[in-house]
């Protein structure tokens, strides 16, 4: 969900401003993208490959799949981090109170179900891990207003240096 929402934001950030910088965001918005569903296809308990994590690759895989998430968030956040640094015609986001207040009950609501589900119901497993699914949970709000930010196809990019 989240990682899909990251790859429709950077794709829009890459349409909108060209350039090695917004790549970047999609590259790492992608292997997230990637990863996330690696994991899901051999370790899911319902449907997965492996399912009980007995083959002998299995520890393997899940050290290349988590390392591969990393470098994705690694890009994605050094591609987030150099495209909004001062220059002219970038506008801030906007810091509206009452979507944060939103946005934070959400989390905090989906946590309290993740932390029910943990408690009171232990054969309720995931592929991921809980870390992932309660960093995940955390990435909904950043993801929606990177999905959300004003980008205005009538006037002209922000201005960028040739060599970025």
């Amino acid at each position: 969900g989240v990682h899909i929402i990251l790859v429709i934001g950077a794709i829009k950030e890459l349409r909108w401003i060209p350039g090695r910088v917004s790549r970047l965001q999609l590259e790492g918005a992608i292997l997230m993208l990637i990863s996330t569903i690696a994991r899901w296809i051999v370790f899911d308990p319902i449907i997965g490959v492996d399912r009980l994590r007995s083959y002998e690759w299995s520890w393997w895989f899940a050290r290349g799949e988590t390392g591969l998430y990393l470098v994705g968030i690694i890009l994605f956040c050094l591609g987030f981090f150099l495209s909004r640094r001062p220059r002219p015609g970038l506008k801030p986001w906007d810091a509206s109170i009452k979507r944060r207040v939103l946005i934070t009950f959400i989390l905090a609501l989906g946590l309290v179900i993740l932390t029910w589900f943990r408690i009171q119901a232990p054969w309720f497993d995931t592929a991921w891990g809980w870390y992932r699914i309660i960093f995940g949970i955390a990435l909904y709000s950043f993801a929606i207003g990177y999905l959300k930010q004003e980008r205005n196809p009538s006037a002209p990019p922000p201005e960028t240096d040739p060599i970025i």
